[in-house]
């Protein structure tokens, strides 16, 4: 299938939602955690990266489905309806910065001390647990994601198209787990000490890293929203 030109305009609107909704601290300290951990992380982090991808692709199937119910489906966009969704969206999520830039040292210790008590002895069907719910239940991501997924479905390119863009999509908001072990795969056992560092940094700046993404996204949907509904 040859992509057209409507089709990279559509990826250039995407792409960077797309790496937006990857930046999820607990997730990539989960991953940084298992892939820097013994023998076993590579089972493990595959674990990690099955569990992120169903949550991911259930959510985004289940918001992909709705919004290709809607009046502008296929018409290529750019009407009220899209305005209203991200000017919906990046208010939410402006607002939301504003909790996460809040320093929250108790919870981020009980996440910290949560996932460190299961390195040792956890299944991998525990991490593959943990890595589901965090995925599920990640909704500054989801929120960054819709009004990639309207854009889509308003794309009046074809469909098959429209299926390759959500998995450029998808891919892309899976990358807080498939970077760590692919790291780990080509650097080998040498990098495990900055894997560490990385992730203790995570852990100590998670909800401002959050906080950081959802104003950067917040002010960018907000603008492009009234530019759209002007």
């Amino acid at each position: 299938m040859e992509l057209n030109d409507e089709v990279f305009t559509l990826l250039a609107l995407v792409v960077p939602l797309g790496i937006a909704a990857a930046i999820t601290p607990t997730l990539i300290a989960m991953q940084l955690l298992v892939v820097a951990g013994g023998t076993h992380w590579q089972r493990r982090s595959l674990a990690v990266i099955a569990a992120n991808a169903i949550a991911f692709g259930i959510v985004i199937a289940l918001v992909t489905f709705g919004f290709a119910q809607l009046p502008d489906a296929g018409t290529g966009g750019g009407g009220t309806l899209d305005a209203v969704i991200r000017i919906a969206a990046g208010g939410v999520l402006a607002l939301a910065s504003i909790w996460f830039f809040v320093p929250h040292p108790e919870m981020a210790e009980r996440v910290r001390t949560s996932l460190e008590a299961r390195m040792s002895h956890a299944s991998i069907w525990v991490f593959f647990a943990l890595a589901f719910y965090f995925s599920i239940t990640d909704l500054s991501s989801y929120l960054v994601l819709l009004p990639a997924l309207h854009d889509i479905t308003a794309s009046s390119i074809a469909v098959g198209e429209k299926a390759v863009v959500l998995a450029v999509v998808l891919f892309l908001a899976l990358q807080a787990t498939i970077l760590p072990p692919l790291v780990r795969l080509v650097a080998g056992e040498r990098v495990v000490p900055s894997l560490n560092r990385i992730y203790r940094w995570v852990m100590l700046n998670q909800f401002p890293i959050v906080g950081a993404v959802c104003a950067a996204v917040g002010v960018f949907l907000l603008v492009t929203g009234m530019v759209r509904l002007g």
